[in-house]
């Protein structure tokens, strides 16, 4: 017997060769582009007008003291006694009511 005669052939496993070299293309493509953008020379700021400001707040006011504010007299709220839940009243026990039976007859003779 030779060995490999009526057996089925195994199909290939994994990425076939082009893709491997089609993906490490692209990502060698991407890493130059990548680098390449950082090496662009940057525009140069525009130039600015800068201005020296001194800022002096203006003098006070003569009035005199400020007048202290006014003491409010505090609110007094009367609260509502709070009124306890009445206490349930216990149930009646169910009171069975007699069943009217019949009272069997005296035969007359």
């Amino acid at each position: 017997m030779s060995g490999l005669q009526g057996t089925i052939p195994r199909a290939r496993q994994g990425p076939g060769r082009g893709a491997i070299v089609a993906s490490v293309g692209l990502h060698a493509a991407f890493v130059l582009l990548f680098i390449a953008s950082g090496l662009r020379p940057q525009p140069e700021l525009p130039e600015f007008q800068v201005y020296r400001v001194n800022i002096v707040s203006p003098p006070p006011q003569v009035l005199g003291d400020p007048e202290p504010p006014k003491a409010e007299a505090p609110k007094v709220v009367q609260e509502r006694p709070v009124e306890a839940p009445p206490k349930p009243q216990p149930k009646a026990p169910p009171v069975q009511r007699p069943t009217a039976r019949e009272e069997p007859k005296p035969k007359e003779e």
